[in-house]
């Protein structure tokens, strides 16, 4: 069964990145899975400035990061104890592990602010049928084009199915209760919709330019085009 089956979270999150990424992806050079020697030994996600000149990003720029589903105390607590590195937070869901020669960084998925990091702060299993999904759902529609939303919200959807499928009933069930008057809504559109176009046929036959029909009927100049030709 699906929620059986290990879910592939790497292409999700990849395009999840890019997509917090967009403003300052044309600086940034992204490469999956690299390879860091000839053996196999590599990286999920390598993010580096674009720069044609050797050594020009100072080493001390280097950046580990770690992205988690929850706070890992225990470890947090080992590595305190064994290698004397603490934890400072930054904001929300991010912390920065001081002590170490490389800067690391832990990304908590859950706490971070769900305005700057959307689509990342969405990549869990523990999304909330009712507001959180519908919200989820209107942020998709606007984007539902794009390649890398379309990817992210293929993972939110495996990994939340029984929540998805909760918040499908309760649509449906809200259709079913209001059929008549969604019923009604729709005829009172498709009836206006037959009176717009009439008078919009009306005035290009008396002449009337394109512009002008659209001013008169309250609509845009495209629209009249694409029905009278």
């Amino acid at each position: 069964m699906e929620k059986n089956r290990a879910l592939q979270w790497h292409p999700g999150f990849r395009a999840a990145l890019r997509i917090t990424l967009r403003e300052e992806m044309k600086y940034l050079e992204m490469y999956e899975e690299y390879q860091l020697s000839r053996k196999p030994l590599q990286i999920d996600i390598l993010i580096i400035k674009k720069t044609d000149k050797v050594m020009e990003i100072d080493p001390d720029e280097l950046t580990i990061t770690f992205v988690c589903s929850h706070y890992p105390d225990k470890m947090l607590r080992h590595l305190e104890e064994t290698r004397k590195i603490y934890v400072e937070k930054q904001g929300q869901g991010i912390y920065y592990l001081k002590g170490d020669a490389i800067p690391i960084q832990l990304l908590i998925v859950p706490q971070l602010s769900d305005k700057e990091n959307y689509w990342i702060q969405n990549l869990r299993t523990d999304l909330k049928a009712g507001g959180e999904i519908r919200n989820l759902m209107e942020n998709y529609e606007k984007n539902r084009k794009s390649k890398d939303h379309e990817a992210v919200m293929d993972l939110i959807t495996r990994a939340n199915r029984e929540q998805m499928e909760e918040e499908k009933k309760m649509c449906d069930a809200l259709k079913e209760l209001f059929a008549e008057e969604l019923k009604e809504a729709d005829e009172k559109g498709m009836a206006k919709g037959m009176e717009l176009a009439k008078r919009i046929f009306a005035l290009n036959a008396q002449g009337l330019a394109a512009e002008e029909i659209a001013q008169k009927c309250g609509v845009t100049k495209e629209q009249v085009e694409e029905l009278i030709s």
